[in-house]
């Protein structure tokens, strides 16, 4: 089992089954001793797919609802922002998969808190973005969630 946060809701985590891609929630409030273990990865979902990015064995994964990617030295994600944005994973630069889906448009209270707090950026709000940027970075790819 794999202990995921979610992106989208700060209250909520999940366990991943990653052989069965089974689901388990808890809330943090109502499970305080789910709560204090160690984090492995998050999750958050992105039109109608559960995404993940997780830490199993020492190798990072990323994952589309039943689709579970090892990101190894040879294997890159790309993300191409747009009217819809496209996330691509390449591995020795040879697409293997490509999720599309709507980009976050901030609303009011976003745009009101970035303007307030200058360290939220826009991968706070999309999880794509945040995928692609901890992928292409060598120093966090490697620490993150260990």
């Amino acid at each position: 089992m794999v202990l995921l946060e979610s992106y989208d809701r700060f209250d909520d985590l999940a366990e991943l089954e990653p052989t069965t891609g089974h689901l388990y929630w808890y809330s943090k409030r109502d499970s305080p001793s789910v709560a204090t273990l160690p984090i492995h990865g998050a999750v958050s979902q992105m039109d109608s797919h559960a995404v993940f990015l997780y830490r199993q064995t020492d190798v990072l994964h990323f994952r589309v609802d039943d689709v579970d990617i090892e990101l190894t030295e040879d294997t890159r994600i790309e993300l191409i922002r747009g009217t819809a944005n496209i996330l691509t994973v390449l591995r020795d630069d040879a697409p293997i998969f490509r999720l599309e889906y709507k980009p976050y448009v901030a609303d009011e209270i976003d745009e009101w808190r970035m303007y307030l707090n200058p360290f939220i950026e826009d991968e706070h709000f999309d999880f794509g973005l945040f995928v692609r940027n901890v992928t292409q970075n060598p120093h966090q790819r490697d620490v993150i969630y260990r």
